[in-house]
């Protein structure tokens, strides 16, 4: 007789992810180059976890035990379901989980609510900071299951539906069944028109959400400020000249931001330099020496350079220490190995002058992946500064949809990538 426990028909590769120990740095700089909008960058992002949150809200006055995240995140899976199904499964990068949701017609909540059922990394994620710091519900972090909805969050809903098939309390009924027990049709015209991230919201809900990013909270003049710049008429390439609607501390941040995000690339760019390195000697360690940093003598001379560039803009000022110590190290080239990977720690790691190889290291492997924040969650635009946050990017996306012009520019740039 054989005893023992059956493992799993596949085992995920450990994911390839290099944050270096800069997302404290990195969400700095995004927040101040345009504050309290998280990754959001249209505004079905905000209506849906409004809605899970609404709906969690009553199952649990009902006695039911539902969290906002499951409520939120299976209402995001069925919205995408839905606008799939409508749209014959094609491609968008307002839809996530083609692959995941592949082949179903429908799912019951207590199905859509396990984290097996939709993808990772939901959109609900990129919109916990904008719930917050548009005003659209209460809490004392961002926590998400923490979050209550707020007087300013219901009318966002109400307004979202306005119009359509399903009133905002329509369609909330309609989800609270589903979350009691009931199913629920995804090719319901209502349903589709009322979640699917596709569909854009009403004018009004949309006047409403311009209003609370540029009069909201003490974010909103970096936030109108920015709104403005993207709407002039002047090219928008370079940081050599000031763009009249910005303030000049604002566009030193985010010129510093910049320099910081380079810097930060290069690093990346570098430690898979050494990877492919690596896996050219088949996985043995490599130490931290002259020679290796002549073998990737270009990565690191960019990388130096882009570090230099930082710190020379940064002057003495106090401000962006973690960030300072960060391009500091990155500014000489064998400490820079060493530091970066003791940074990394998972792909390649330092281990006795050496570089070795990490728990998530891959022969094999020609990419790898950043976490999916923000930073790659919001499709990538040419028409800014190089380097310049992605929450420009957003807000530029954004303000398509606020003007109704995201699914025209969607069409015109099917390869889009998200």
């Amino acid at each position: 007789m054989k005893w023992g426990f059956s493992g799993p028909e596949i085992l995920e590769r450990e994911r390839r992810v290099r944050t270096l120990g800069l997302g404290a740095a990195v969400r700095l700089f995004n927040d101040i180059a345009v504050p309290g909008i998280g990754g959001i960058w249209f505004g079905k992002q905000l209506f849906l976890p409004l809605l899970g949150i609404a709906v969690a809200e009553r199952a649990r006055a009902g006695g039911r035990a539902v969290s906002n995240i499951e409520a939120a995140n299976a209402i995001e899976a069925i919205a995408c379901l839905s606008a799939y199904r409508r749209n014959k499964w094609r491609s968008d990068p307002r839809l996530r989980g083609g692959q995941k949701l592949s082949g179903i017609e429908s799912a019951t909540f207590s199905r859509a609510r396990k984290q097996s059922f939709y993808v990772s990394q939901p959109m609900r994620m990129s919109s916990v900071e904008a719930l917050l710091g548009l005003g659209f519900v209460d809490g004392e972090s961002e926590r998400f299951n923490a979050m209550s909805i707020n007087a300013a969050g219901r009318h966002f809903l109400k307004l979202g539906t306005s119009g359509g098939r399903r009133s905002a309390a329509r369609i909330a009924d309609t989800l609270l069944a589903w979350v009691l027990g009931d199913e629920i049709d995804t090719s319901d015209d209502g349903v589709v028109e009322a979640l699917s991230p596709t569909v854009r919201l009403p004018d009004e809900a949309m006047k409403l959400l311009r209003e609370h990013i540029v009069a909201f909270g003490p974010g909103s003049r970096r936030r109108k400020a920015a709104l403005d710049w993207i709407n002039a008429d002047v090219p928008h390439d370079r940081w050599e000249t000031k763009p009249q609607e910005i303030a000049a501390d604002h566009w030193r941040d985010m010129r510093l931001g910049a320099r910081f995000f380079l810097t930060r690339d290069a690093a990346r760019d570098s430690l898979a330099e050494l990877e492919k390195h690596m896996a050219s000697i088949g996985g043995r360690r490599i130490p931290v020496d002259g020679t290796t940093a002549e073998r990737i003598g270009p990565q690191l001379q960019l990388l130096r350079e882009r570090a230099d560039a930082f710190l020379q803009d940064l002057g003495e000022s106090p401000d962006f220490g973690t960030a300072r110590e960060f391009c500091e190290d990155c500014a000489d080239a064998t400490r820079a190995i060493a530091s970066l990977a003791k940074r990394d720690g998972r792909i390649l790691r330092y281990v006795d002058g050496e570089i070795a190889p990490g728990s998530a290291f891959d022969a094999n492997a020609a990419t790898y992946t950043t976490q999916a924040t923000e930073d790659t969650a919001v499709p990538k635009r040419e028409e800014y500064p190089a380097g310049v946050s992605r929450r420009i990017d957003a807000l530029a996306w954004l303000n398509l949809d606020l003007t109704d012009q995201l699914d025209a520019r969607i069409g015109e740039r099917a390869n889009v990538q998200v």
